[in-house]
């Protein structure tokens, strides 16, 4: 017992579900992630592309099966014809409007993107974007509602 001196033992029982404030969080968090990743992989002349893992039951045998498939993340920022960076944040096909009538970030120039990125990430994180992220899953949630 004595290795296990310096361990804290505690009751605890882990959880079923995520909070679903704490969900959307997660999900937005992962896409900025990947955004960040994205942004560093042009910038070094490459493309970035997640991996997703899709089950898939086998035909001839009838047992399911992972497959791996590379999808491109395309990204939140563009560059107009007058050369100023704008970036819009989505969440899953939505743009978050994070300012009333203003979908859009203006940027000074594309060495600000991962900083402005890091921020909203910090903010997601910190529980300032849950209204935004609310909004956002009701829009989502209404297109699937019965007529």
């Amino acid at each position: 017992m004595a290795n296990l001196s310096d361990i804290k033992f505690v009751q605890a029982t882990r959880p079923h579900q995520l909070d679903p404030v704490t969900n959307k969080r997660r999900k937005l968090i992962a896409r900025i992630d990947e955004q960040l990743a994205a942004f560093e992989a042009i910038q070094q002349g490459g493309v970035y592309s997640r991996t997703v893992h899709r089950r898939v039951r086998d035909l001839q045998t009838d047992e399911p099966t992972v497959q791996s498939h590379s999808r491109r993340v395309v990204p939140w920022w563009w560059i107009d014809k007058d050369g100023k960076v704008y970036l819009a944040v989505r969440y899953g096909t939505k743009i978050l409007e994070l300012s009333k009538g203003k979908q859009a970030i203006q940027l000074d120039g594309q060495t600000q993107i991962p900083q402005v990125l890091t921020k909203l990430r910090a903010a997601t994180a910190a529980g300032e974007l849950d209204g935004f992220l609310a909004q956002a899953g009701d829009q989502l949630r209404k297109r699937f509602k019965a007529h």
